[in-house]
């Protein structure tokens, strides 16, 4: 099957505004696990009377926090509100938490 230099010209432009979405994508979504972890962690940080969180970032595990964020954001946007019911807590009408009325 031959394909014109017009229909390869259209194939390559799609193609790379599609990569351009995806980059764009990816750096939003790093940008808001970033934002989330510094959120959680100036949250514990309040909870436990500390006035300066500037060692927060330094902390060690700071990488994996954020990769988790990334992940879990991946995943929401994957099988996020579609693939839950109406409420968005993936429980059926009526049902609740065991222990909480």
């Amino acid at each position: 099957m031959k394909i014109t230099k017009r229909q390869l010209r259209r194939i390559i432009k799609e193609e790379k505004t599609r990569l351009i979405e995806n980059r764009e994508k990816a750096m939003y979504n790093e940008r808001l696990a970033m934002n989330a972890a510094d959120a959680a962690l100036a949250d514990i940080q309040e909870a436990l009377g500390i006035k300066s969180g500037d060692l927060a970032a330094q902390w060690e595990g700071w990488d994996k926090l954020v990769e988790t964020l990334k992940q879990y954001i991946n995943f929401e946007e994957e099988y996020g509100p579609d693939a839950r019911d109406s409420r968005g807590d993936g429980m059926e009408p009526g049902q609740g938490y065991a222990g909480i009325s």
